[in-house]
């Protein structure tokens, strides 16, 4: 379309009577501006559409990094339990061991 204007341009500035409705490069510039204004409008709502999926996928993942840091606290914090368990036990054994020795 932007091809058209461009032909018919030339064509209007020597003779106009020459020309058809949809050759008028006025007709043809308001077609133009219309696809453009139209172009501009859904670019901008495919815009607002991919920054609310960005911030849904921001928040996914933060949840799925409070998951992680949460599963690895349960992990850390049951591993010391063990831990300490089996510190607490060796001593038992230890001191039994140490009475009977005795």
């Amino acid at each position: 379309m932007t091809q058209n204007l461009g032909k018919w341009i030339p064509v209007a500035e020597t003779n106009p009577t020459a020309l058809e409705a949809n050759q008028d490069p006025y007709v043809l510039s308001r077609q133009i501006r219309h696809r453009l204004y139209h172009v501009v409008e859904e670019q901008n709502a495919l815009d607002q559409r991919l920054l609310t999926l960005q911030e849904r996928c921001q928040h996914f993942d933060t949840l799925i990094v409070q998951a992680i840091q949460k599963a690895v606290k349960d992990f850390s914090d049951a591993t010391i339990k063990q831990s300490n368990y089996s510190v607490t036990v060796a001593q038992e054994i230890n001191g039994k061991i140490d009475i009977d020795v005795c």
